[in-house]
């Protein structure tokens, strides 16, 4: 039954982030090339791993200027077992790399204004508490984490 309930509820989380990002997807397919070089060029994709996703998943609006969001995901080669390095990248409207936020399981949805909602409790660095709710500062210098509800 919880099985049932979780699937229902990552659904009903995905419909809502399609109605909410509709109007921040505009021209994402064709910005992902640019910002897979934008990634090369900062040195954020490691040579020495896979690229098995990139993806440009919206833009955020701080002060009326569009911010690209990316989600990053590498695999580490390894004989044992290989390992994932994921990061959520947030760009300046120029494609300067602004932010650079690691993550293990938790993946982002959509922008809304200047808040980026994320599936799963995410934390910022050892703080505590977590949340799903990334809130972006002035030029996206600044980032502080809430929980939706």
């Amino acid at each position: 039954m919880k099985l049932i309930s979780t699937a229902v509820a990552a659904l009903a989380v995905l419909a809502c982030a399609r109605c909410l990002a509709a109007d921040n997807t505009e021209s994402v397919g064709a910005d992902r090339d640019r910002i897979e070089r934008a990634l090369r060029e900062a040195k954020i994709l490691d040579p020495l791993r896979v690229t098995v996703h990139v993806s440009h998943t919206c833009n955020l609006r701080i002060e009326g200027a569009k911010y690209p969001v990316a989600d990053v995901r590498e695999l580490v080669r390894s004989d044992t077992s290989p390992h994932g390095v994921n990061r959520i990248v947030v760009f300046s409207p120029s494609l300067d790399v602004r932010q650079v936020i690691p993550y293990d399981v938790e993946r982002p949805l959509f922008c809304r204004g200047n808040e980026l909602i994320v599936y799963g409790e995410l934390t910022l660095g050892n703080v505590s508490p977590g949340g799903n709710v990334l809130v972006f500062g002035k030029r996206a210098a600044s980032v502080s984490v809430r929980s939706a509800c």
